[in-house]
């Protein structure tokens, strides 16, 4: 005669199989997509670019940052940057990283200030740097959608219920400055 499981039993195994069967539904969904997710971001580097990546590898600037999916979450994500800002923006920033977001990692205490750099490193970097694209529209690329989503449409009305009176431009100011940073 077959032993009857006790409740505890139940419920373990209940639990088991349920995961079991969601591991399964999960794995068919994965499978049964043509394509994984679509990349967002890419590259094109001229000479002075391919020389820029040499010398983002020898300043080791993978320790804290994102490029060529690949890298540490540390710092700013770069992979699109060259999307967001200009090669001579870029160059700008190299020569002087303080001047344009005052606090930077880039103050020479945690990471190099750039100063080490010669001026065709620096212009090497830039190029490098303006190399890594993001596609249009992509949550990388700095560019906003031409059409504002209907969930954000949906929450306009509610977040602007906590703007103070007069200061009613201060959320499409704020969003437009976060898009710049």
């Amino acid at each position: 005669m077959a032993k009857r499981l006790k409740t505890g039993e139940k419920v373990l195994f209940g639990i088991a199989v349920f995961f079991i069967a969601g591991a399964a539904v999960l794995w068919v969904v994965l499978e049964s997509k043509d394509t994984p997710m679509e990349a967002t971001t890419f590259w094109t580097f001229d000479e002075a670019g391919l020389r820029g990546q040499k010398v983002f590898q020898r300043e080791m600037c993978k320790e804290c940052h994102l490029a060529l999916r690949g890298g540490s979450h540390i710092g700013l994500e770069l992979d699109g940057i060259g999307s967001k800002m200009s090669r001579q923006e870029l160059r700008q920033y190299l020569e002087h990283p303080m001047l344009k977001y005052g606090k930077t990692g880039h103050n020479g205490d945690f990471a190099t200030d750039f100063t080490s750099l010669k001026p065709e490193e620096k212009n090497d970097l830039a190029a490098f740097l303006s190399g890594l694209k993001a596609k249009e529209d992509s949550p990388v690329s700095g560019q906003r959608p031409d059409e504002v989503s209907p969930l954000v449409k949906m929450f306009i009305p509610t977040i602007q219920e906590y703007i103070p009176k007069g200061n009613e431009g201060a959320l499409e100011q704020e969003g437009h400055d976060a898009d710049h940073r």
